[in-house]
């Protein structure tokens, strides 16, 4: 092929590349719009492929969202999302993992997670709590374990509540496991 035939071809699809793109866009927001409006759940293969995990994964961000619905709940309810099994990863020098098993938040409401777990390669599960909801300053996370319990390095909390207007902690059941001493038994 001869340069000048790559430069016309390039010419032609820099051309349809905008349209492509534009299209590409307002399917996506009527599908969204559509989804918002009936209370659908997403497509996967609108959600993990495609320009959101291109745009995502400029960024050092790799994710995978197993359902995401957006919607009313019905006629007279809040507008809410709701995602299930999601995954992403930051690419950092010691990449940090993180897994969701259900996020949720409404206009008026909580923003809730449950089985927040996040880690990186040298300790996969450092943190995990059971149920996380944040709502109007206020912070409750539930069940929440930090460390590497195979290292008898780790410690449990039954519950956290933080206070962002009162600047304060509030802190149920600590555990921290004692560590043997060395040459002890």
């Amino acid at each position: 092929m001869t340069r000048e035939r790559q430069i016309e071809i390039w010419h032609k699809v820099r051309g349809v590349l905008p349209v492509v793109f534009v299209a590409a866009i307002a399917g996506s927001l009527g599908l969204a719009v559509v989804s918002y409006r009936q209370n659908w759940a997403l497509p996967n293969g609108l959600v993990n492929s495609g320009l959101a995990p291109w745009l995502a994964s400029r960024y050092g961000v790799t994710y995978k969202i197993d359902s995401l619905r957006i919607g009313y709940l019905d006629r007279i309810s809040n507008f809410r999302i709701e995602a299930e099994g999601v995954k992403f990863d930051l690419e950092t020098t010691d990449p940090l993992h993180v897994e969701v098993g259900r996020l949720y938040v409404a206009r008026e409401g909580p923003l809730s997670i449950d089985e927040l777990k996040a880690g990186t390669r040298g300790q996969p599960h450092f943190l995990a709590a059971k149920s996380t909801a944040m709502e109007s300053g206020q912070v409750r996370i539930s069940e929440m374990r930090f460390g590497d319990p195979d290292r008898a390095l780790s410690a449990n909390i039954a519950e956290v509540e933080f206070s962002t207007e009162e600047l304060n902690a509030r802190v149920r059941e600590l555990q921290i496991p004692s560590v043997p001493e060395a040459g002890g038994q």
